[in-house]
């Protein structure tokens, strides 16, 4: 597989995804497409993602 078959799987995820939340109506303002998305639960999920050991541990 290369990078383009890659990128091609991530968009096609990324916008089915962005579907999925704009159908069950936990997009928020201003929408999930060309951005991270803003979500009902956000805060919430950003808790527990800050417990995972893999994200305190991530260089970036």
């Amino acid at each position: 597989m290369d990078i383009k078959e890659i990128k091609q799987i991530k968009k096609a995820l990324r916008d089915k995804i962005g579907r999925k939340m704009e159908e069950t109506k936990v997009a928020m303002f201003p929408g999930v497409f060309k951005r991270i998305p803003n979500f009902v639960g956000i805060a919430e999920a950003t808790r527990h993602l800050n417990e995972l050991s893999e994200w305190r541990n991530a260089k970036i």
